[in-house]
């Protein structure tokens, strides 16, 4: 069994993402093997890398990468991610067709796809604007389109076969229904929500999994394309810990399936933990031997 996590918007602050790695871990007893993330990264080396961030001044950080990238820090597992709309393009632009950019960080480039434990993973960067996406990329770095994708890159996806988890930034279109407006936050409640090209790939490549950020706030939807299920999973951002940010889900080289969130995760290991103190509190002297026992040693006199 494989255990896969699906990371939200990170905002450089990785420290914050091991630590919800950490507490699934503490919870189930399973190590995560592979990090999926949407996008928002961040992964800035130095100062430097800011001057292409697409953000306003006083909100840049350099986060906390830098130590990542050196090796002094490590999480878990290979983090396989795209770009958002808020990167280091300039740096992320050096990797375009995709590769590691540090030991551990796997980027699928503006538009790309790899195999991971059996796992078809494919990945489009950036979000939509009509005056930009719709013309070619410049060759030339240009910082104001560099947080778009454009048209060739969706159509590299269309045409590069099946895939089992699709990774995109800015949720698809139509995947909020009207009922669903009321009771989330106000910036979802405006009548255009995601972007036609993600739910173009959504439709015609049908993977069983769809996951996206951007929004930084958790919404589930189950469509049906053709008779195939797809599941959509929106993820909540990783600043401040909130346990929706990352979806936990189990591969066992056929079916991938998602595990009951972080949140019910901690309280069913809560619950078992103080299960087991009140049976050792009303059972001391059965506790004893059944621990002798284990150790191979006699029964307690």
């Amino acid at each position: 069994m494989r255990w896969i996590a699906v990371a939200g918007d990170v905002h450089g602050e990785i420290d914050e993402l091991a630590s919800l790695l950490a507490r699934f871990e503490e919870a189930t007893g399973h190590p995560v093997d592979l990090l999926l993330q949407v996008g928002d990264l961040e992964p800035h080396r130095f100062d430097r890398d800011l001057e292409s961030l697409c953000m306003p001044e006083k909100r840049r950080s350099v986060g906390d990468f830098p130590l990542y990238a050196k090796g002094e820090k490590k999480l878990p597992c290979e983090v396989v991610f795209i770009g958002g709309n808020h990167e280091p393009w300039s740096f992320l632009e050096e990797h375009a067709n995709g590769g590691e950019i540090a030991p551990g960080f796997t980027f699928l480039g503006r538009s790309g796809r790899v195999e991971r434990f059996g796992l078809r993973i494919g990945g489009l960067s950036g979000i939509y604007n009509a005056a930009h996406s719709e013309r070619p990329r410049s060759p030339r770095f240009e910082k104001r389109r560099a947080t778009y994708f454009v048209r060739d890159e969706v159509a590299l996806l269309l045409n590069g076969g099946p895939l089992d988890v699709l990774l995109v930034h800015e949720w698809p279109e139509g995947i909020l229904e009207d009922r669903e407006r009321g009771i989330l936050p106000t910036l979802l409640r405006r009548s255009s929500v995601g972007n036609a090209p993600a739910r173009l790939l959504v439709d015609r490549l049908a993977p069983p999994w769809v996951f996206c950020g951007h929004l930084h706030v958790a919404h589930r939807r189950d469509l049906s394309q053709d008779g195939r299920s797809v599941r959509v999973r929106c993820c909540a951002a990783v600043p401040g810990e909130d346990p929706e940010a990352v979806v936990f889900l189990k591969w066992d080289g056929r079916s991938l399936e998602e595990t009951a969130s972080l949140a019910e995760l901690e309280a069913l290991a809560g619950a078992g933990a103080r299960a087991k103190a009140t049976r050792a509190k009303e059972r001391p002297s059965s506790s004893k031997n059944e621990n002798a026992a284990a150790l191979g040693e006699g029964a307690a006199p």
